[in-house]
């Protein structure tokens, strides 16, 4: 009897045992659900416990003033959260890491204002986890790796798609304590990932530590106002897998309020440093690296934009004179880079930093990612991620033109059309207004507008960049205007774009310019046959470029430009004539040259006249036949020359004045009437504003103020090509207005 009483104990005791397992079993693997990929917790106090026998350190030399990683741990199973908070709970906070063969987003975020690591779907963003592990990440796309720097907490590596936690290795702290570790960068060539402590980057196989290595960087800092003591610490990190090229970014220059950035290029296969050079992203969140390829957008010092771009790490190309961007999303599928601009997203060709073209921006946020599997742009706002078709990006189709009021700011430029006996065009630049809403360091533009019935009603382009239609700094038309409905426009902060139907598309021609501050655009008289425009740009030293295939590409003939002009008869002569400065010491100098071949070869026509330089230079015409020019010094006296610019004569001393424009009658040869236009004052301040219009009858060699009749500021100024007939001139005013004045009546006489 007693035996079978110790029998039937251990039955009952070997049921239980058996129960508790399955119930054990059943309580770590979470039963299946028609939900997306279950939420996983992790605490931050969690026990580790190794996976394997203890690792001995790695064996790489390491610096002094850093320890040796610790050994590889591991984390017990998770708890599990089998159901996703609401998405109303849910903010997106951080860059997005895109899995496209997944169909996975990773970010930094928050679930009811608890960070967590996001989980999205890459069709359209809807949340389907989130870990409770947090801080700045890299995905290995290869093995299924999520990295999460947990800071002093160490690297943790984890099952991206389950967010299980397979070990955690332990770094040294940082040196700094308000400097922000780079985020991790994995190489999935390799199996590697590299993490940044300080100035030291660890190489880093989760499989081998042993095979870990260290690479410190002594990038030494300039001389300014920081006692910080080298080595310089690493602000941001990119690594392109492709070419297995590093990129490290350090501040090295630091006063209050500039700050100087510099990136190193590092050969990861060789061990050795490629390039490096000065660069103005300050953020990660600013640059981009693929396939040989590294791209960044950033201001420097006082506010000037730039984009630029290192090929096989090396400085490769830089623009200047952007608007604000902050940064550009790559599209591998194309070959393209998309940035989230002022109203608009710019497409730029990767392979040659050409702009493509301005499209509507879609979606309202900022341009946060590209997923090439499912061809989706992504868009954050407010925390949360929409998505747009990269595939619906088109430029903005042709539209009419809408029916406009000008401003109330001054004009600063009127052009007739030179159909003008037919058409009855013309077309007006206005001073920036408090809705113009452009802006780029050192440029100014305002709002353009058409007529097409001699300046009753104004009209203005619907299509194209809105900042065309509100900030155009400089225009010029086609001599063919009538055939080709050719307009060529500088946009504030966007640089160089064409129209070829009057207005009602623009597309991007400023391909190959390295500045997208357009000072001046000029026309061959041939351009119809010819095809030869110049960009006068504002870059460096006010450098001159030439396009002879309509502006689709562009080559520099000069640089050092104070003032440029074409002849007239251009077509026929080549002869293109400019002021250029020089240094000899400390003096500056200035000399007219004059080229005979389109600016291809220059030499020197004789010395500039004046002597604080000069605002305008002007070929008249018949210029090969009279061989007379004028040029307006910044000693407010205006100059002719009869002989190419040898010998000069001062004809008039002007008011006061900023700038100057001169126009002549055209189809009249003896006693050419010539005027001129002087103005002072900024063209935002109509009341500041000053304007003196003079006459000369005698092809510049007398002249004598013109009033203008009912009074009124003069501030721009444009002649009818018809005027042997009409005797029209039209004047733009401080206060907006244009008047169309018979030249009769600022003689005096009766036409």
């Amino acid at each position: 009897m007693r035996r079978r009483l110790i029998l039937l104990l251990m039955m009952v005791s070997l049921l239980t045992a058996c129960t508790v397992d399955v119930a054990r079993r059943q309580e770590a693997t979470p039963a299946a659900t028609s939900t997306p990929t279950p939420l996983l917790s992790l605490p931050p106090t969690d026990t580790l416990r190794p996976t394997t026998t203890p690792v001995s350190p790695m064996n790489t030399p390491q610096p002094t003033s850093t320890p040796r990683l610790s050994p590889a741990q591991t984390l017990a199973p998770p708890t599990v959260t089998p159901v996703p908070p609401p998405p109303t709970l849910v903010k997106v906070t951080g860059p997005l890491l895109i899995d496209s063969a997944a169909g996975r987003i990773y970010a930094a975020g928050e679930v009811g204002q608890k960070a967590q690591t996001l989980v999205l779907a890459a069709t359209d963003g809807r949340l389907l986890a989130t870990y409770d592990i947090t801080g700045s990440l890299a995905l290995d796309r290869v093995h299924g790796w999520l990295y999460v720097d947990q800071d002093e907490r160490g690297l943790a590596v984890l099952d991206a798609q389950t967010g299980t936690r397979w070990q955690t290795i332990i770094l040294p702290s940082k040196s700094l304590p308000w400097q922000k570790n780079p985020a991790p960068q994995a190489d999935p060539a390799t199996g590697q990932v590299l993490a940044f402590r300080n100035n030291v980057v660890y190489v880093i196989d989760p499989q081998k530590i042993t095979d870990m290595r260290s690479i410190p960087f002594n990038f030494p800092k300039a001389d300014d106002c920081r006692t910080l003591t080298e080595p310089l610490p690493i602000e941001w990190a990119l690594y392109d897998s492709a070419r297995r090229i590093i990129y490290l970014d350090f501040i090295t220059y630091q006063c209050t309020p500039w700050i100087g950035h510099s990136v190193m290029s590092y050969d990861m296969a060789s061990s050795s440093e490629i390039a490096r050079s000065a660069v103005t992203s300050s953020s990660m969140s600013e640059v981009s690296a693929f396939d040989g390829y590294l791209y960044g957008t950033g201001w420097y010092r006082m506010g000037i934009g730039y984009r630029w771009a290192w090929k096989d790490g090396r400085p490769w190309f830089v623009s200047s004179d952007w608007s604000n961007s902050p940064g550009f999303v790559l599209d591998t599928k194309r070959g393209r880079l998309y940035e989230r601009g002022q109203g608009n997203l710019g497409v730029f060709d990767a392979r040659t930093m050409a702009l493509l073209m301005i499209a509507p921006v879609p979606v309202d946020g900022d341009l946060v990612g590209y997923d090439p599997q499912t061809d989706q742009l992504y868009f954050l706002s407010a925390g949360r991620l929409e998505t747009w078709p990269a595939s619906r990006l088109q430029p903005p189709a042709p539209e009419p033109l809408t029916a406009s009021h000008p401003p109330t700011t001054p004009l600063r430029s009127l052009v007739l059309s030179p159909a003008w006996v037919q058409d009855k065009t013309l077309f007006g630049l206005w001073g920036k207004t408090e809705t113009s809403d452009c802006w780029a360091w050192g440029q100014t533009g305002g709002p353009f507008h058409v007529s097409q019935d001699g300046g009753r009603t104004w009209s203005q382009p619907r299509s194209g960049p809105p900042a065309l239609s509100r900030c155009m700094a400089t225009m010029a038309v086609s001599p063919d205007y009538a055939h080709d409905q050719t307009l060529f426009a500088g946009v504030v902060g966007l640089g160089l774009f064409k129209s070829t139907d009057a207005g009602q598309s623009w597309q991007p021609s400023s391909a190959g310019l390295p500045s997208m501050d357009i000072i001046q655009i000029l026309l061959s008289p041939g351009f119809a046959r010819d095809q030869t425009v110049f960009a006068w740009v504002r870059h460096g030293d006010n450098e001159l470029y030439r396009s002879d295939d309509g502006g689709r590409t562009w080559k520099m003939i000069g640089a050092h430009w104070d003032s440029v002009a074409l002849s007239p008869e251009f077509a026929q002569d080549r002869t293109v004539m400019g002021v250029a400065w020089y240094y000899v010491g400390q003096t500056r100098f200035s000399e007219l040259r004059l080229s005979g071949d389109g600016g291809d070869h220059w030499e020197c026509a004789g010395d500039a006249p004046g002597s604080q330089g000069i605002t305008l230079l002007s070929l008249a015409p018949l210029f090969a036949k009279w061989h007379v020019l004028f040029a307006h010094g910044r000693d407010y006296t205006l100059y002719r020359s009869d002989d190419s610019g040898k010998s000069w004569q001062a004809v008039l001393k002007t008011a006061a004045a900023d700038a100057a424009q001169l126009v002549y009658a055209p189809n009249i040869e003896v006693n050419r009437p010539v005027f001129l236009l002087t103005t002072k004052g900024s063209y935002e301040e109509p009341l500041a504003m000053q304007g003196t219009l003079y006459r000369s009858g005698d092809g510049g060699l007398t002249w004598r103020v013109a009033q203008l009749p009912g009074g009124g500021t003069p501030t721009a100024l444009a002649i009818s090509p018809n005027f042997a007939q009409d005797g029209l001139l039209f004047v733009g005013t401080a206060d907006g207005r244009v008047l169309a004045v018979e030249d009769s009546i600022l003689t005096g006489q009766n036409r």
